[in-house]
Parts: structure tokens; sequence; C-alpha cells
């Protein structure tokens, strides 16, 4: 597992081929808002929004389908007692991924113990699992 592929993954920008087309459908929506585009000046107000927003989203992908993975690894296990061998080699990697510095330093620093201390107990389990 490469942290650094993981880092590029995690920081790529936001694909801005169709950026005009969101900033369109942005203020649609708002419009029909509560609210709607009051305070929102410019077009480039909402490109700027839009950018921002979506920087961490790759993270934000990778961390909810580890998770997926992970759950659907210890729901197999939980209601068969085992896991099938594809889906124990996603989970144990999922569970390998999340423990990397990278993605264990994105949380709140009260937090990061609690989480590795979490993952490395499933990882565990994971291990002993089908042996």
């Amino acid at each position: 597992m490469d942290p650094l592929k993981v880092n590029e993954f995690i920081t790529v920008g936001a694909n801005i081929d169709n950026i005009e087309g969101q900033i369109e459908q942005l203020k649609a929506v708002l419009a029909n808002s509560p609210g709607g585009l009051e305070g929102i000046e410019s077009d480039d107000m909402l490109r700027e929004s839009i950018l921002r927003s979506s920087a961490a989203m790759g993270g934000v992908y990778l961390l909810q389908m580890d998770n997926a993975i992970i759950g659907t690894g210890f729901a197999q296990l939980v209601l068969e007692g085992r896991i099938e061998k594809d889906l124990h080699y996603l989970t144990y990697t999922a569970l390998t991924r999340q423990l990397l510095p990278i993605l264990i330093d994105r949380y709140d620093v009260n937090s990061r113990e609690v989480r590795r201390e979490m993952l490395t107990k499933m990882k565990d389990v994971i291990e002993k699992v089908n042996l």
C-alpha cells in the first residue's frame, strides 16, 4: 500500500471540466431554497465555494468506501461466522489503509488514538478469521 498514492487520491482537486454547469445547477437549487441567492454576488463566489467544498472529497470517498467494506466484512462474520476470501482481503486492506498516518492524521488530535485503537482491534479480529 503506497501512502503517496493514497495522498494523491485524497488531495486531488475537483473536476472543473463542467464547473459552469455546476454553477448553474447550484444557482437553480439556491433560487428555490429559503434565503436563496442572498449574499451571493457573483458566479465567482459560487465557483470558489464548489472548489473549496470538493477539495477533500477524495478523502471522504475513501473513508466511506473503506467503512462500507469493513462493515460488510464484519456483518458477514457476525451472520455467517466466516468471511469469504475476497471480502476478507478487501476488509483487511481497508483496515490497513485507514491505519496509514496520512488518513489517521485527518482526525482531530483527541480522536486519533481512539481511532487507531479501534481499527487495530478490528484488524486483529480479521487476521484471526478463516485461519
